[in-house]
C-alpha cells in the first residue's frame, strides 16, 4: 500500500475501530486492533501524515495506555508529527493521566518544545519536578533527563545518553536518588538558561 491516500483511508478505519473500543473477553483492547493501531502510529510518524492529526488527537482518549502513549509521542515528538498546538495538551496529560508511561511520554514531549520556544519556564518546571519527592522516581528521572536533553548538556554526575538506567535501577529510595544528583552543579548549569527574574 504505497499510495498515501490508501494509507490515510486504512488509518481512518483503524481509528474508527479504536473509538468503538473493541475490547476482548479479558477486558483488553482486541489484540489485532492493538497491533494494527501501533503499526499505523508508526506509519503516520515515518510518513509525516499530518492529515491524520485530528484522529491521533482523538486516540488520546483511548482506554489503552499504550495507545495513548503512542498518540502522545506521535503528536509531540519533532521526529514524528511535532504538532505545535500539542504543547499545552501534553502538559495537561502529564498532570492528569493515571498511567506512568503516558505521564513520562507527555512530560518528555512537553519538555521537547523548549527547542522551539527557548522558554526558561520549561527548565524551571522540570527542576521543580525533579526536586519534588511526591513524584515517583521515574517521573523525577524523566525531568532530569529532559532538562539535560533540552539544555544539550552533560555533567559530572549525569549524561542523558548513558546514565538514565543507572539512576532508576534498581529503584532507589528518594534519599538515594537525591544523593546521585550534584545539586550544586545542576543549579550552576541551570543559571546559564534561567534568568534570575524567572
Amino acid at each position: 500500500m504505497s499510495n498515501r491516500m490508501d494509507l490515510i483511508e486504512l488509518a481512518r478505519k483503524i481509528f474508527l475501530k479504536l473509538e468503538a473500543e473493541l475490547i476482548d473477553e479479558k477486558g483488553k483492547l482486541n489484540r489485532k486492533l492493538y497491533s494494527d493501531a501501533l503499526d499505523i502510529f508508526s506509519i503516520i510518524s515515518s510518513e509525516k501524515i499530518n492529515e491524520l492529526e485530528s484522529e491521533v488527537f482523538r486516540a488520546l482518549k483511548c482506554k489503552d495506555e499504550d495507545i495513548r502513549e503512542a498518540a502522545v509521542l506521535t503528536l509531540g515528538l519533532k521526529s514524528r508529527l511535532g504538532v505545535q498546538r500539542f504543547r499545552d495538551v501534553a502538559f495537561k496529560i502529564w498532570l492528569e493521566d493515571e498511567s506512568l508511561s503516558v505521564k513520562r511520554a507527555a512530560l518528555a514531549v512537553w519538555a521537547g518544545y523548549y527547542d522551539c520556544s527557548q522558554d526558561p519556564v520549561v527548565l524551571k518546571i522540570l527542576y521543580e519536578i525533579l526536586k519534588n519527592r511526591k513524584y515517583s522516581i521515574d517521573i523525577r528521572c524523566e525531568a532530569l533527563f529532559s532538562m539535560f536533553t533540552v539544555m544539550n548538556e552533560t555533567s559530572k554526575f549525569f549524561n542523558p545518553h548513558n546514565d538514565t538506567l543507572s539512576f532508576t535501577y534498581p529503584e532507589p529510595t528518594p534519599d538515594e536518588f537525591n544523593k546521585k544528583i550534584d545539586w550544586e552543579e545542576l543549579e550552576l548549569l541551570l543559571r546559564k538558561y534561567i534568568p534570575e527574574e524567572c
